[in-house]
């Protein structure tokens, strides 16, 4: 007795190779790499794997591992926008060195250039293989290659409209160039501390929520666009001729390492470092723009900064002229950090409220001491991070003479006193006569 369907047994017009799995591999990275914004001269039209991903707007989900502290406001969130965690996640960050300065431009940045050649770039690549299929009958694989050209369009248009919501969030807010900046830390989930100077005003619509994209009809429209060219991909890859299934992975692959390296973006530097002239180890300092508003300056806190112990209980400013900091002697300590910081009275009390700093048990202080003492020494200085950012992003260590002759005059001398069982700690700070210091800060 023959089974009613028993043709559709041996029913087999086409063949579908496993070969199509190749392009669900990847998502992770192609999730944070896409996901922060950041355009890339050569890369930013070219087709990469995981597509799911753009087509599911997967890199706009939030990821909550990151935290931000206001010290400024004193106001602390762990709800971030979706494209400032996957930015941060891939700067090469100190542990706690690293300083990033937000900052409007009043002239928006137009990458013709760039886009350019992006565009000849992706031509080229994927002109290739719609020759190649045409001219060989290679249907399939015809199919295949169009559908690389379709999610490369569709992700294109959802990458400009997302860049685009941040520059009409900062449109609408239209800070000026003199706006007051917030003092932030951000806490990856590595543990890195690094610290943040942001406009005031863009916290909350540009950093901590995803900017709303419109149109909205139009959005939805590419990712379902993006799904059924992905669900193409996917099957007309293992049916196409083995060249163009080669050239395809090759292709497809080659391009997502190069993106996963930041190949081309401003954001991704050469992050060797080189010594100055006095033997400190020095990183260059580098910007990016996200959109073509919003500009991130990263650099680091001058090595000059470092403390050095010269007792038990005597600390001093490392200063660069006469005591050049190897990489090795870096600090990586939080307390540090809030040195550096300068904070006041009130941040200091939210960062206790927020279990950054150490908390006082069994009348033991000598956090607090030894925090006090290297605060002294900072304030000494009277920091500008403008200064500081100026000198990075100019490789100058000259105009640094004032500040560092001001670092080898200063010291903290820590006495600690015992008083029945309460220790009583002093600070005291010997300075001898030494020119101003610029008092400009953020």
């Amino acid at each position: 007795m023959q089974y009613p369907w028993a043709s559709v047994r041996y029913w087999q017009p086409f063949r579908i190779d496993a070969l199509g799995l190749i392009t669900l591999l990847g998502a992770e990275d192609i999730n944070v790499w896409v996901g922060r914004l950041s355009q890339s001269k050569f890369t930013e039209y070219m087709p990469f794997l995981a597509g799911f991903i753009i087509a599911g707007d997967r890199f706009r989900i939030p990821n909550q591992s990151f935290h931000l502290y206001n010290i400024t406001k004193g106001v602390y969130t762990h709800e971030l926008a979706a494209w400032f965690t996957r930015w941060v996640q891939c700067q090469k960050f100190e542990t706690t060195r690293s300083i990033v300065n937000w900052e409007v431009i009043s002239t928006p940045r137009q990458r013709i250039h760039e886009t350019a050649l992006a565009a000849l770039l992706a031509a080229v690549l994927l002109g290739f293989p719609l020759a190649l299929t045409i001219l060989s009958g290679d249907f399939y694989g015809l199919a295949n290659a169009l559908a690389l050209v379709v999610m490369v369009m569709g992700r294109a248009y959802m990458i400009h409209l997302n860049r685009r919501a941040i520059d009409r969030s900062i449109l609408r807010l239209a800070p000026s160039a003199a706006a007051k900046s917030s003092k932030t830390i951000v806490v990856t989930p590595n543990s890195k501390v690094v610290t943040m100077f942001i406009p005031s005003e863009l916290i909350v619509p540009v950093f901590a929520r995803n900017p709303q994209v419109t149109p909205a009809k139009g959005y939805e429209c590419a990712q379902w666009i993006s799904w059924a060219a992905f669900a193409v991909h996917v099957v007309a890859l293992g049916m196409a001729c083995l060249a163009t299934q080669i050239y395809t992975v090759v292709l497809i692959i080659g391009s997502s390492i190069l993106l996963c390296h930041g190949w081309g973006c401003d954001d991704v530097v050469d992050l060797r470092r080189r010594r100055d002239s006095d033997g400190n180890v020095v990183r260059r300092a580098y910007t990016c723009l996200i959109g073509s508003r919003l500009k991130a300056t990263v650099f680091e806190w001058p090595a000059d900064f470092e403390f050095r112990q010269l007792s038990p209980k005597s600390w001093a400013l490392r200063g660069s002229s006469n005591n050049p900091a190897l990489e090795d002697e870096r600090s990586a300590r939080r307390m540090d950090l809030y040195a550096w910081l300068d904070l006041s009275n009130e941040e200091e009390h939210s960062l206790v409220k927020w279990d950054l700093i150490p908390h006082h048990r069994n009348g033991d202080g000598s956090w607090d001491t030894e925090f006090k003492a290297k605060q002294k020494l900072i304030r000494e200085l009277q920091p500008s991070i403008l200064q500081i950012m100026d000198d990075a992003i100019n490789h100058r260590n000259n105009n640094n003479q004032r500040r560092e002759k001001l670092a080898s005059d200063c010291e903290a001398i820590i006495e600690i006193k015992d008083s029945g069982s309460v220790k009583q700690c002093e600070t005291q700070t010997h300075q001898r006569p030494s020119s101003g210091v610029s008092a400009e800060a953020v």
